[in-house]
């Protein structure tokens, strides 16, 4: 019979391991959400994002960069919380 690693019997790091599935996951689930909302709407609803909101501007110029930049956003919030928390804990537990 062989003995766990140390590191995966402290609590405190099996617990940041827990809550960085959960944060994975959610913010893989919004990212899903946001892209095939687009896509569906591009596919099914052409006439929705070709409505102009401006002479020169439609709601497609506004929704893709909108996709693009919350992409960016969500890897933001996870590498901020994985060097601010995530990190922190394991190096505090070793």
């Amino acid at each position: 019979m062989s003995a766990k690693p140390r590191y995966l019997v402290h609590p405190a790091i099996v617990d940041a391991i827990r809550k960085r599935r959960s944060i994975t996951l959610t913010l893989s689930v919004i990212m899903i959400v946001l892209y095939f909302a687009f896509m569906f709407t591009f596919g099914f609803n052409k006439p929705l994002l070709s409505t102009m909101i401006t002479p020169e501007l439609s709601i497609a110029l506004i929704s893709a960069p909108i996709l693009i930049i919350s992409s960016v956003i969500l890897s933001l919030i996870y590498v901020l919380w994985a060097n601010r928390v995530f990190d922190v804990t394991l190096r505090d537990n070793r």
